[in-house]
């Protein structure tokens, strides 16, 4: 068994999910999940009309349709150039040309800083998650009381030897799934630290990521808990949402013009 150090975490993520550092986020009720979808998808229908309007507004020379797969209409359409059209930046050699605001060595030293970190978690009907990655060719293991759904959006951290940028493949177990795991017994286990299972606890740098990941938690369980809650019910009001209006084939348009027609008539 290991008890978790205390590193610093920062998790980009999150700070840009939070509106406000001081507001503190409150745990959403149904009503409120179900307003904030509807909300965001009577945003989406309203630009999405107006996006056809832009579509539909042009003079059609030709067109073409057929249904694909998922029952949506295909149309192509050859439309008139758009007023005020001009070629001239397509001719220009300097147009394709990008021009990179830093030095390409420079990047790839700021890159060099920040390592990348693969980690699987299996969580066990949100008691217990089993972890397990890879360090130095080494299989690493552990079993830890925290579900780790409270720390799926954590995509970066820093430590005080390193940054990291965090790859995390996140399930989900029965107990009684033929492949689960046996289960020890984890009844002492407090909820930061972890038991390891596979894997060397004498090597330190091994498990660097993961202490940070607990210490971040255990200062943070709280706020934590309520993302998963506010994440959970929109997830659940969106289903919701998409059972009582089921989505509809689409049109789907595609307009194109001719240049080199275009420029031929402009110069005749």
């Amino acid at each position: 068994m290991r008890s978790h150090a205390s590193i610093t975490i920062f998790s980009f993520f999150i700070a840009i999910m939070t509106c406000s550092v001081a507001a503190e986020l409150k745990p959403l009720k149904k009503e409120q999940a179900a307003a904030i979808v509807a909300a965001t998808e009577a945003d989406r229908s309203a630009k999405e009309a107006e996006r056809l309007r832009v579509v539909n507004d042009v003079r059609i020379l030709s067109e073409g349709s057929y249904i694909d797969e998922s029952g949506n209409t295909v149309i192509i359409r050859q439309i008139e150039a758009p007023e005020g059209y001009t070629d001239q930046q397509s001719n220009d050699p300097s147009s394709g040309v990008y021009e990179p605001q830093s030095k390409p060595e420079a990047f790839w030293a700021d890159a060099k800083k920040t390592h990348s970190f693969m980690l699987s978690a299996t969580i066990y009907e949100g008691k217990y998650t089993y972890l397990s990655w890879q360090h130095n060719g080494r299989e690493y293991c552990v079993w830890t009381r925290v579900d780790w759904d409270d720390l799926r959006e954590v995509v970066t951290l820093e430590t005080d030897t390193a940054s990291y940028l965090i790859f995390m493949g996140i399930g989900e177990m029965s107990f009684d799934s033929p492949y689960a795991k046996n289960v020890p017994d984890l009844s002492d286990l407090r909820d930061t630290d972890y038991l390891l299972v596979e894997g060397d606890l004498k090597d330190s740098a091994a498990f660097e990521v993961i202490d940070a990941l607990l210490s971040y938690y255990e200062k943070n369980e709280k706020s934590l808990k309520v993302r998963t809650q506010r994440r959970r019910a929109l997830e659940q009001a969106r289903r919701e949402y998409r059972d009582a209006h089921p989505e509809k084939p689409k049109h789907i348009i595609f307009n194109f013009f001719d240049t080199v027609r275009h420029k031929d008539i402009g110069n005749s």
